[in-house]
């Protein structure tokens, strides 16, 4: 097992844990608007909530990619992902502590106050579930290592088709079709079905697809992140409704990785 993947694949997750603290900041401070009380500490206090639950989210996942792709909690793999899950709560505590300081400069204090009073209980949650990797547990399930993950081509002969996706990326394959796979995107983008989302919707979904395409615009891509982004991708455009661009993209995808 390669720890400098591990690593790096660790440092994008990163990057998709700021992503989606951002959206759920987003969220909060939208209702507390509509509300009247954008301003209020309640707003802090279910920021920070929300702040419990994305690094919840993003550790677990870290933790069940590092027990796949290592296969046990060796203190190597476990020190790594103990210090991504360090960086995402450090992330989500930066970012609500440089609201707190403008707004205890603005109205008098007191905001500062409830971040401290609310983040030794992200640090509890993180250190429960590092030390249940220690000792090869999920809460109150043993880690196990999960299938080989696949993406669904629904434009095969028979639907719903799965095709394997591992490690075997062709980089011969993925040169044929990566420009494909980008105008499929923008095909996807300017369609009438996808102007038909909602502006949440189209933004999440526009959000993804920036990241898959940035991805295979490039001469060497980062294989794990086009594998997860674009999973992402399929996912979130069959949820949506977007059955056939779902399917389009998958069946570029898997080319790449099947070859």
């Amino acid at each position: 097992m390669s720890l400098s993947y591990l690593r790096r694949n660790l440092e994008d997750r990163r990057e998709d844990a700021r992503q989606a603290f951002g959206k759920e900041v987003m969220r909060v401070e939208g209702e507390a608007t509509l509300a009247g009380a954008l301003h209020g500490s309640r707003t802090f206090i279910l920021n920070m909530q929300a702040g419990k639950g994305v690094l919840d989210q993003q550790v677990r996942s870290a933790i069940q990619f590092a027990f796949n792709l290592s296969g046990e909690p060796s203190a190597e793999v476990v020190d790594l992902v103990a210090g991504f899950g360090k960086a995402v709560l450090d992330d989500i505590a930066g970012a609500i502590r440089k609201k707190a300081e403008l707004h205890d400069r603005a109205f008098g204090g007191g905001y500062m106050a409830i971040v401290d009073r609310q983040q030794p209980d992200l640090e509890r949650k993180l250190a429960g579930l590092i030390d249940g990797f220690r000792h090869g547990m999920m809460g109150d399930e043993r880690l196990k290592r999960e299938p080989v993950v696949s993406i669904t081509n629904n434009q095969t002969n028979s639907p719903g088709a799965v095709l394997q996706v591992g490690s075997n990326f062709n980089m011969s394959a993925f040169n044929q079709h990566h420009q494909s796979l980008v105008q499929e995107i923008e095909r996807t983008l300017a369609s009438p079905e996808f102007g038909a989302l909602t502006a949440e919707q189209q933004d999440e979904l526009r959000d993804i697809a920036d990241v898959v395409k940035a991805e295979a615009g490039k001469a060497t891509p980062d294989e794990g992140k086009l594998k997860r982004w674009g999973r992402k991708l399929v996912d979130f455009s069959g949820d949506v409704g977007l059955k056939v661009a779902s399917g389009s993209i998958a069946g570029l995808l898997a080319k790449m990785f099947i070859g």
